[in-house]
């Protein structure tokens, strides 16, 4: 095996098997489905299941909206949704089977194309559009006017609305709470070994990056935001200090366990129903605080018990010192890096229109496949582009590939399903249930279960409104002509991600450079300010965020601009360094440097060791950067 296979091979099996846990919490999941299921539920009641299922329709799409946004943002976003989806509902059907409607739907997949890089309300709606257009301008046997069925479709958003709005409040406080809880449940995957796995890393910088964009973007009242920023910037100060002991005291099993009970134990408070139980017993044996270090960590997980006790009960509790010396600018330097902007979907920029033009053009050729060629439901060669064909060539390989796994295993199990019940609309409910379960769940974690989940909620609700044998053949076909599809378009029109490893390994490399100077001289005893110390590591961190999803997705590039081996090591190498930088930011914070200190003779010589480590860590990622500008 080449070194470019043994590449690609690991980053499909991290894609597949390391995707973040769902941010949907139960209670939220729990309300969609319901509202889902009464309209179905009213179908059989009513012998109706065909007009009652474009009302699941619509509830189904604004389901997949789950964020956490102060009440009149909140009603803004679901107003500006429904407005958009029901107006492109009655278009689309009234063009559905014409040549207009590839005109129309290709102009609703450039729109999507574009707003998709700047995330936002926008996006949520114009994705919204696209998708249920498509479904709509595809169904030939659709119940009534059309009219009449986008207005069914805007009855189940609406209701879908409605009971959202009326749980908000606390929707909005337990979004937060879980973003939180899957920080500290990060902290405990990197527990597991000393030397965590660079994939670990970079999950752990998305939740940090999530779950301070949740809070910025919650808009909660100013006494709960105070608690939940500081329970975020103590779940933030652990992590180092996790780091930093992980790295300096070398700790065993059964203390990393320690660690990790904690840890999971303050998850499992902020998160409340659905977390899987664990035993409350402590382990036998505990951590051994004869290290600074080892006690520094043990007084920031006091500060993450004070900080949930304090979210929990909505009280100021006292706060426990802070032996790292962190200032609240942390938290406010990694804000920048969660969110980003709406206005910057207004500015014209050149790889937004590029995704509208392959969105135009690959959603439009399917659409005009599905016009030509007389198959059963056309939709789904169109609605498979959607949802596989990303902003380039190697994020389609990566993400469709998941998404075709999720889409055939829904194609192959879910009509098998139907054909058991034989139609009984009973049976249809039970496994609607089953499958927006998946979706809410999952929607914005695993892509797999989120495509088998979605794809197999559009096959009950379109065997609904058109019953009939062909279960298998025209959607499994449509499914692989889609992926190729968007393969094809793609490689054609997408620029090449490696373009850009040039200029962001070099930024990655100077970040480190001056982080690495600062940290050496605070350890050997110059004064170097602490927020200098936090500024260097979110610039660095920062950069390595930004540098992981070329490292990734260059070694699936046909010809890619550097070689992707050297990528690959060079992020490698990134990460390890980013590790030792951040045991040693952290010692010299503790004051781990000198032979006054109190710490022992065996944690001054760990220090050494550290920065022996550092040293080591920094030529390799020197050279790895070297390979790829040469």
């Amino acid at each position: 095996m080449t070194p470019r296979l043994w590449c690609l091979r690991e980053q499909i099996r991290l894609v597949v098997t390391g995707a973040p846990a769902p941010p949907a919490t139960w209670s939220s999941v729990l309300r969609r489905v319901i509202v889902v299921a009464a309209f179905f539920a009213a179908g059989i009641f009513t012998h109706d299941l065909a007009t009652w299922a474009l009302c699941c329709f619509g509830a189904v799409q604004l389901g997949t909206i789950d964020v956490a946004l102060p009440f009149r943002r909140l009603v803004a976003l679901l107003t500006l949704t429904i407005v958009c989806i029901t107006a492109t509902v009655f278009v689309a059907m009234c063009l559905g089977g014409t040549w207009w409607s590839v005109l129309f739907i290709a102009g609703l997949a450039y729109t999507y194309g574009y707003l998709e890089r700047g995330g936002g309300a926008p996006a949520i709606a114009s994705l919204g559009a696209l998708a249920l257009g498509v479904i709509l301008a595809g169904e030939p046997r659709l119940p009534g006017p059309a009219a009449a069925a986008a207005g069914w479709v805007a009855l189940g958003m609406l209701v879908q609305a409605a009971a959202w709005l009326v749980v908000s409040g606390h929707e909005r406080r337990a979004i937060v709470r879980r973003a939180i809880a899957l920080k500290l449940r990060s902290v405990t995957v990197s527990l597991r070994d000393i030397d965590s796995p660079p994939a670990a890393q970079a999950a752990g910088h998305a939740e940090t990056q999530r779950m301070m964009a949740t809070i910025d973007r919650a808009g909660l009242p100013a006494d709960q935001h105070v608690l939940m920023l500081r329970c975020a910037s103590d779940a933030l100060s652990t992590s180092r200090a996790a780091t930093a002991w992980l790295h300096l005291r070398a700790p065993g099993a059964a203390e990393r366990l320690a660690v990790s009970m904690r840890l999971r134990r303050a998850a499992r408070r902020l998160n409340g129903p659905g977390w899987r139980h664990e035993s409350r017993e402590e382990p036998l044996k505990a951590v051994d605080g004869s290290w600074a270090i080892s006690r520094a960590l043990l007084s920031e997980l006091d500060r993450v018990d004070a900080s949930v006790e304090g979210i929990i009960t909505g009280t100021t509790v006292p706060e426990p010192p802070d032996p790292l010396g962190l200032s609240r600018s942390l938290v406010d330097q990694t804000r920048q890096t969660g969110v980003q902007g709406i206005s910057t979907l207004t500015r014209l920029r050149s790889g937004s229109v590029q995704h509208g033009a392959r969105m135009a053009v690959g959603v439009g050729i399917a659409e005009a496949l599905s016009i030509t060629i007389p198959v059963a439901h056309s939709f789904w060669l169109p609605l498979t582009v959607v949802f596989t064909l990303k902003p380039d060539w190697s994020f389609t390989v990566v993400r469709g590939f998941t998404r075709t796994l999720g889409n055939l295993a829904a194609v192959l199990l879910v009509p098998t399903l139907m054909l058991a019940f034989g139609g009984s609309g009973w049976g249809l409910l039970a496994a609607l249930v089953a499958l927006t379960t998946v979706t809410f769940r999952w929607f914005l974690g695993n892509y797999i279960w989120a495509s088998f989940g979605l794809a197999g909620t559009v096959l009950v609700l379109d065997f609904a409104i058109e019953p009939g044998d062909d279960l298998f053949a025209a959607r499994i076909v449509a499914t692989i002509i889609g992926a190729l599809l968007s393969l094809s378009v793609a490689s054609v029109m997408s620029g090449r991600t490696s373009g850009e490893a040039g200029a962001k390994a070099r930024s990655l490399a100077d970040a480190f450079t001056t982080w690495t100077a600062d940290a050496r001289a605070s350890v050997e005893g110059e004064s170097v300010p602490v927020e200098r110390l936090e500024a260097g590591l979110m610039t660095a961190r920062r950069a390595l965020v930004d540098f992981e999803p070329v490292a990734s997705a260059t070694v699936f590039e046909l010809r890619p601009a550097v070689d992707p081996v050297a990528l690959t090591m060079a992020y490698s190498s990134a990460a390890r360094l980013d590790d030792a930088l951040v045991a040693v930011t952290a010692s010299a914070m503790l004051g781990i440097r000198n032979p006054d200190s109190v710490t022992s003779t065996a944690e001054r010589q760990a220090l050494e060791f550290e920065m022996l480590r550092l040293t080591e860590f920094t030529a390799d990622f020197d050279h790895a950067v070297a390979q790829i500008q040469s």
